[in-house]
């Protein structure tokens, strides 16, 4: 009976999570108009080439993965703290990789990483802290209470489904206000804030007043 138990308590409530979430995409479903996905739709949601991931290793060495890595003659582009670094081609892969020494007195430095297609504008950008050399990234820090939400920041999301986006620093799940790409959010802090999606983390330094967009 006791592994029974165990086979079955996790089933089950997998399943509860399941429905809970598919009821939920339902009933948002329901509040969106039909959409014709032909060709030219379907450019309207596109704006150049996109950053598939970001991450870090000790060193600190950067590594990017583009989401067209079958485009010939992309470049990605870095800037940090709003300073042109330049440019680096991806191997066949889609990767490119810039090494330790690219970062030497940038720690901390808030990292913004855009890809361009040949003739085309740069796309989307993709932000992220400069860690130290152990490659651990700034602590994000805790709303503060009774803070002012003056600041705003609209996370722009790939799915209509609005999948789970979560808080770096507590993991909770966020809502959005309402169904469709873009989730509007307050932090009502200051320093490093995170937003995770689906083990894919954007990083960003709030300041009185600022408001961004974030695309994953």
């Amino acid at each position: 009976m006791v592994l029974l138990a165990v086979l079955v308590v996790p089933l089950a409530t997998g399943m509860q999570a399941s429905v809970g979430r598919a009821e939920t995409v339902r009933r948002q479903a329901g509040h969106l108009a039909d959409v014709s996905l032909d060709s030219r739709s379907a450019e309207a949601w596109k704006w150049s080439s996109t950053v598939a991931t970001v991450w870090w290793r000790p060193g600190p060495v950067l590594h990017v993965q583009v989401g067209d890595h079958g485009l010939p003659g992309q470049v990605v582009g870095i800037w940090a703290d709003g300073w042109f670094l330049g440019e680096e081609s991806p191997d066949a892969s889609g990767c490119v990789s810039v090494e330790a020494g690219t970062w030497s007195g940038l720690a901390g430095a808030e990292l913004v990483v855009r890809v361009r297609k040949p003739g085309d504008v740069w796309g989307v950008p993709w932000r992220c802290a400069v860690p130290a050399a152990d490659a651990a990234p700034p602590a994000i820090v805790a709303p503060a209470v009774g803070a002012e939400a003056a600041e705003e920041v609209v996370a722009h999301v790939p799915s209509l489904a609005n999948p789970p986006l979560r808080d770096s620093l507590t993991g909770a799940e966020l809502q959005a206000e309402s169904p469709g790409l873009a989730f509007i959010l307050r932090p009502g802090t200051r320093g490093w804030c995170g937003i995770d999606l689906q083990d894919r983390t954007q990083s960003w330094r709030m300041e009185v007043g600022r408001a961004l967009d974030l695309y994953f």
